[in-house]
Parts: C-alpha cells; sequence; structure tokens
C-alpha cells in the first residue's frame, strides 16, 4: 500500500482561506485604526485619573506612530504606481500587448505579493511568450520587468 503526500496544489489551497482572512482581517483593522482619528487616543483619559503624566506621553507615542504608518503607506504606494506607469510605459516600448494591464497589476503585485518580483516576471514572461512565440524576443520585457523592480529595490 503506497500513501501518497498531498500536492502543491492541495497545500496551497488549503492554507489559501486562512492566508487571505488573515491579511483580510489585518487590512480592515489598520483602516479602522488609522480612520478613528483622535477617538483612539481619547479613551484612556476616561479612567483612572493618577495616569495623566503616562497618558500624554502615550498619546504622544501613539499619535506619531500614526503618522510615521500613514507617511509609510503613502510613500510605499506612490512608489509602486510609479513603478506600475514606469513597467507600462516600458512595456509599450518594447512592445508588449495591452501594456496598461501590466502596469496597472504590477502595483498591487508589488505592495501585496510575497515573491513580488518573481509574480510579476512569471506573468510578464508567460503573456510575451504567447503573444511573441519566441524566448528570444519574450525575454525583453521580462528584463524590463526586472530592471524596473531591481531599480525600485535599490533605492
Amino acid at each position: 500500500m503506497v500513501v501518497k503526500n498531498p500536492g502543491l496544489l492541495d497545500n496551497v489551497t488549503t492554507a489559501a482561506p486562512q492566508i487571505v482572512a488573515s491579511v483580510g482581517f489585518s487590512l480592515v483593522f489598520l483602516f479602522f485604526l488609522l480612520a478613528s482619528g483622535d477617538l483612539f487616543y481619547q479613551k484612556p483619559r476616561e479612567g483612572d485619573a493618577d495616569l495623566v503624566g503616562q497618558e500624554a506621553c502615550t498619546e504622544h507615542c501613539a499619535m506619531r506612530s500614526e503618522r510615521e504608518l500613514s507617511r509609510y503607506l503613502f510613500t510605499i504606494t506612490l512608489i509602486n504606481v510609479t513603478l506600475g506607469l514606469t513597467i507600462g510605459t516600458l512595456l509599450w516600448w518594447v512592445g508588449m500587448p495591452t501594456p496598461i494591464i501590466f502596469g496597472a497589476l504590477a502595483t498591487p503585485v508589488e505592495l501585496h505579493s510575497l515573491y513580488r518580483r518573481a509574480d510579476g516576471m512569471f506573468l510578464v514572461g508567460v503573456i510575451a511568450l504567447a503573444e511573441f512565440g519566441s524566448l528570444s524576443n519574450a525575454l525583453a520585457p521580462v528584463l524590463v520587468y526586472l530592471a524596473c523592480t531591481t531599480v525600485k529595490g535599490n533605492s
């Protein structure tokens, strides 16, 4: 009797709902935390009056953390939108079909994917190979994607 181990597809389909739920919960929590504004900081003040000094310090630190997190998320989003525009433009330049779609897909792939560069290169490579029919012609769009993400990663 031979026992067959589950394949990669079985493992991915088993783990995917938990991963999607965790990421979704984190994003919703982050949204409400950032959208709550000063309410999040004012709630502790309604408690014990002996902790006024500590509450002021805690409030200051929490507000500073929120500003830094907001600035970080804005900067990362701006960088990845610029990357998407650059990739779309350069893929248009090398003759890739529907470069706008690849530029638009580059932003969320770079923001959320664990294997960012590899996922984007694979997607561009598969479509380029189907479009151009030869490996040598399909290599140019993949190298464009690699170059753009390498410049982004090193800056």
